[in-house]
């Protein structure tokens, strides 16, 4: 009887998760979920099952419903398909599968009209459709096997404290999760999803943190040198903060500022857990007088390079709407740049329109006002540390479907000082062919210079 109860709570609040999140575009699944288990009061566990269930209803919501426009108008026909859906959702044995078969099934309609299934197999909306050139089949099979590399949800990855403990260390530790070492940056660990990391006293102790490879590997990249003073402006949750502060160890210091304060909140109590004292929180931008050896901007984005984790973001069209912060930013940021100091612009999505496509039409402007030239990331190879594994890592981001499409959609070759890359299928932990892949999210970067 408890069982058939915890059973109909669970499919209440993911039908109404469900409900939520299909009828507001503006909210991403994750927010949906958050307040739905606030107001229910749910527990760690129930949010667990249910948020698997939401996100895999997301992944293929074309297959549950097909012919249905995700932001429809909710129908009795979508009500009733619905709630047959949501015992097989919590279950889930076997439904991934399924699923993932029947999307197979539809690849002949991918290879008659490429346009109509990206649209219906893969829920692409028509303003994404317009802002790439689909017109090239090259550009349709790389968008196409992204979105399907995109099916399967991303493994967990942890930034190790190498300082205080080494990584082989943390491998072993968590070697029945599957973990192995990153093939590429030198304090990242990857292993299968729900690994119980959070309660472990490696984490209680600062000496791991979760952290994304491709993000570790942008601090990898950045290289800072004892003594910098670094700036890194959208800090978000501060994850990247965190990786440069301990880089630098105790000559240097980080100042870490967001303009959604709330997303800082937990830093100081991060920081404090590590045991790092040169991180400096801003409450409010810093005064254009002060100047930094480093810039860093992950700038807010359309976040498409993450979709495994968030496979809503192809979907919640507003959060598209960001070209004009990004530039915005970037002409602001530029002025914190010291002399000779490094500018880093980074997001987490594959859109060329805020990434190659934009940095090429404000480079001109930015040479002649004096305020950035490009730095090449090709000839960074020896200033990146020893253990990091540059060249390897070139070779692979130019295998990745990430670094195709920018390739396709920009007017010009891949430019010295960008980088554009995917995470590379298959991921599984067993799988032989998976070394030498990135497994992180979708990402760009690209490196400037004051003076």
């Amino acid at each position: 009887m408890a069982k058939e109860l915890a059973r109909s709570i669970e499919k209440k609040l993911l039908k109404q998760s469900l409900l939520e999140w299909q009828q507001d575009v503006r909210l991403p699944l994750d927010v949906v979920l958050q307040n739905v288990f606030k107001e229910h009061g749910a527990g760690s566990r129930e949010r667990q099952h249910i948020a698997e269930a939401a996100y895999l209803a997301v992944r293929y919501w074309p297959v549950l419903f097909p012919r249905m426009d995700v932001h429809s108008t909710t129908s009795q026909k979508f009500l009733r398909e619905l709630d047959a859906h949501l015992e097989d959702l919590l279950v889930q044995k076997h439904l991934e599968k399924k699923l993932s078969k029947k999307h197979e099934q539809l690849k002949p309609s991918f290879e008659k009209d490429p346009t109509s299934h990206l649209r219906q197999g893969h829920a692409l909306p028509e303003t994404l459709m317009t802002s790439w050139n689909l017109n090239e089949e090259k550009l349709q099979n790389a968008l196409h096997d992204y979105l399907h590399d995109s099916r399967q949800p991303a493994p967990l990855c942890l930034r190790v404290y190498t300082s205080k403990i080494s990584r082989d260390e943390v491998v072993n530790t968590f070697k029945e999760f599957g973990a192995r070492a990153s093939d590429f940056s030198p304090s990242a660990v990857i292993m299968d999803r729900g690994t119980p990391v959070l309660s472990h006293e490696l984490y209680h102790d600062g000496l791991i943190e979760i952290q994304d490879e491709s993000s570790q590997i942008l601090g990898d990249l950045m290289a800072p040198k004892a003594g910098d003073r670094i700036l890194d402006y959208c800090a978000g949750a501060g994850g990247k903060a965190l990786h440069l502060a301990e880089m630098l160890g105790d000559d240097g210091e980080v100042w870490v500022y967001d303009l959604e304060k709330k997303k800082l909140r937990a830093l100081k109590q991060r920081a404090e857990r590590a045991g790092l004292k040169n991180i400096r929180i801003m409450n409010e931008a810093p005064s254009k007088k002060e100047k930094f050896d480093q810039v860093l901007m992950d700038v807010p984005c359309s976040s498409l390079g993450n979709l495994r984790r968030n496979p809503d973001r192809i979907q919640k069209i507003d959060s598209w709407k960001k070209l004009e912060i990004q530039s915005e930013i970037i002409f602001d940021c530029s002025e914190y740049v010291a002399d000779g100091g490094l500018f880093v612009y980074s997001t987490c999505t594959l859109r060329p329109q805020e990434n190659v496509n934009k940095l090429s039409s404000l480079e001109e402007f930015l040479a002649t006002k004096k305020l950035l030239k490009p730095h090449s990331i090709d000839g960074r190879a020896n200033q990146v540390g020893k253990d990091f594994r540059f060249e390897a890592f070139l070779e692979a981001v130019s295998k990745t479907s990430g670094a195709q499409l920018v390739m396709l959609q920009s007017s010009v070759s891949r430019p010295a000082n960008m980088l554009q890359w995917s995470f590379s299928s298959p991921q599984t932990q067993d799988d032989q062919s998976a070394a030498g892949r990135i497994v992180g999210d979708g990402f760009f970067v690209a490196f400037y210079q004051k003076g």
